[in-house]
């Protein structure tokens, strides 16, 4: 198991994406998304226009520095 993991996740960084690696991330971006979306319900932040004006620098800032 732990060569197996080291095969998949830890060599191939910043080199190449496989096929496990790329599920798992996807599987942990949709629990991290439910999440938050759960987290801003209850704290009772709106989701409106202005939310997602004030996320789009942060999007941007992390698609430039991957």
């Amino acid at each position: 198991m732990n060569q197996w993991f080291l095969e998949k996740f830890v060599n191939p960084l910043c080199h190449y994406y496989t096929l496990e690696a790329t599920i798992v991330y996807g599987i942990i971006f949709a629990i991290a998304t439910l999440g938050s979306y759960k987290l801003l319900k209850f704290l009772k932040i709106k989701i409106n226009n202005k939310f997602f004006w004030a996320l789009i620098p942060f999007i941007v800032y992390g698609g430039w520095t991957r």
